[in-house]
């Protein structure tokens, strides 16, 4: 799987589009010199304009500079956006670093937190992943719907039947991390739902400050350091640095000479509180990035945090009887223009601006009018409009199969993107009914794949014993194995694990599967 998501991260993304060395773009290279004459800059440009490429660039640059990138940070806002970022200072850098200079903002809010423990002699922090979230909230909801601890006052339209659903708890925790990342605690929030007389969001702070109560009373045992969320580690981080002289006033507050932000589109209010301050302690801060392609605006990102980069910082009060979100991100910094895209050519460009066009102007509009470097690479562009996701399916596989028979492209070559995940299924079915080999690229949670779940239900089945009316029978295709391979199996249990003492068939055909193979191994060979 982590091949098929690097092929196609591959055939997706931009290369370093310069050699070693050499900037062959005046306009990249007049940003360069201007950054490293000082001050806080913003730079837009176009997809494929090379953003990244002038980040990396600007990082070569600083490292043949005095202090060299011991003092320098370059951040993406998610894994996948830093790792590529990783790859290519390593490709233009001939030089071992010391330390990692391109992080995540939660990675870097992380080590901050982890370098104070260390100093007072605390304990090191935690991160809850979402995994660990999920199962704080669930078992909150479980104690609600049990008459413990207090009622929330849900509102009659979240029906109580909802409240047990996955999916519930997804959203739940989704209104938690952007109620913190607005700076937000569960009061603010049971205020704001109860002034704007919406009632569901008044019982999300309720949830939230039970939340709260049990991170904090999970950080009581000597043993386990102070618990953050990636929702509150970057404001977190933010106030530590702050308070850092007065907390630790013998040991120097860790400071950076440049901060670089790739794909600031993304980047999160608290992302852009942190920028603020590090900027206040004498950072020259630098952010790239195009309003016009933000795709983590479901995580919390702004998009209008590069025009609010090129404002002049202006004291803020927020009056007594108002609860404000409290803007940041205004650094004064000058903006600049990449004019150009060396990505394709004029006919793909054409339709990014036509995509574009009825977006709103955040910041710097004339990023829209950058011109293509190539007339015509050969690209081709078709649109078509079909009555459902079936014939959709049949649509694309047609063109696949096109290319490959007929244009001998290989399959590894061919990518098929889906604007949502809810997509996938119908997709995949269609294509491979088609005979098209398809190997799906998707980030999920471990303990939803499909080679998991089996493994996870015996555990469970075997500490406390579940209906097994509730479960599906069967797993076709686990392990490699098909449903007569499981019948077989299922009768090679010992009759011990099964639930009623009645032997395996009282076993499940899915967790035969799991289990067979261990209790295999202590049985004779027929042969």
């Amino acid at each position: 799987m982590s091949e098929v998501r690097d092929l196609i991260e591959l055939m997706t993304t931009t290369s370093l589009l310069t050699a070693p060395g050499l900037v062959t773009d005046p306009a990249r290279a007049a940003i360069v010199d201007a950054v490293l004459a000082g001050g806080h800059h913003v730079v837009y440009g176009a997809p494929g304009s090379g953003r990244s490429t002038t980040a990396v660039e600007l990082l070569a640059a600083l490292a043949d500079e005095p202090g060299g990138l011991e003092e320098v940070l370059l951040l993406a806002p998610t894994r996948q956006a830093a790792t590529r970022l990783r790859d290519a200072v390593a490709r233009r850098l001939p030089r071992t670093m010391g330390r990692v200079v391109v992080r995540t903002p939660a990675s870097f809010a992380f080590s901050v937190l982890r370098q104070r423990a260390a100093l007072l002699g605390e304990s090191p922090p935690m991160l809850l992943t979402g995994a660990d979230q999920d199962a704080a909230l669930a078992e909150l909801l479980l104690g609600h719907a049990s008459g413990e601890g207090q009622d929330p006052g849900w509102p009659d339209e979240v029906p109580a039947e909802a409240l047990g659903l996955a999916a519930f708890r997804h959203e739940l925790r989704d209104v938690l991390m952007r109620a913190a990342e607005a700076g937000w605690d569960g009061q603010d929030l049971v205020e704001i739902g109860e002034r704007l007389e919406r009632p569901a969001w008044a019982a999300c702070g309720r949830i939230m400050q039970e939340y709260d109560d049990v991170t904090r009373l999970g950080e009581t045992t000597p043993d386990r350091g102070t618990r953050y969320d990636v929702a509150g580690i970057v404001d977190e981080a933010t106030l530590v640095l702050g308070a850092w002289e007065r907390e630790l006033p013998r040991h120097p507050r860790p400071r950076w000479r440049v901060v670089i932000h790739d794909d600031y589109q993304d980047a999160t209010m608290a992302t852009a509180r942190l920028l603020e301050m590090l900027a206040g302690h004498g950072a020259q801060v630098v952010v790239l990035g195009d309003p016009d392609i933000a795709v983590q605006t479901f995580r919390g990102a702004l998009p209008a945090l590069l025009g609010e980069a090129t404002q002049i910082p202006q004291p803020r009060r927020a009056g007594r009887d108002v609860l404000e979100i409290r803007t940041a991100g205004a650094l004064g910094a000058t903006a600049h223009l990449l004019p150009m895209v060396w990505r394709g050519d004029k006919r793909l460009r054409s339709v990014v601006v036509a995509a574009t066009e009825g977006l709103p102007a955040l910041g710097e509009s004339s990023r829209r009018r950058s011109r293509a470097a190539q007339a015509e690479v050969g690209s081709s562009i078709e649109v078509a409009v079909t009555t459902s996701p079936g014939e959709e399916g049949r649509l694309v596989a047609h063109h696949l199969r096109r290319h490959r028979l007929a244009g001998g492209v290989a399959w590894r070559d061919m990518a098929v993107l889906a604007r949502s995940s809810g997509q996938l299924a119908a997709l995949r079915r269609g294509l491979r009914a088609a005979g098209v080999p398809v190997a799906t690229s998707r980030d999920v949670p471990l303990a939803a794949e499909p080679a998991v779940r089996p493994l996870l239900t015996v555990l469970e089945v075997l500490v406390e014993p579940a209906d097994e009316g509730a479960v599906a029978e069967g797993d076709a295709g686990f392990a490699g194995s098909d449903a007569g391979a499981g019948r077989k199996r299922r009768h090679a249990v010992p009759g011990t694990v099964g639930r009623d003492g009645g032997g395996a068939a009282a076993l499940p055909a899915r967790w035969a599967h799991a289990v067979a193979p261990a209790s295999a191994a202590a049985r004779p060979s027929r042969g």
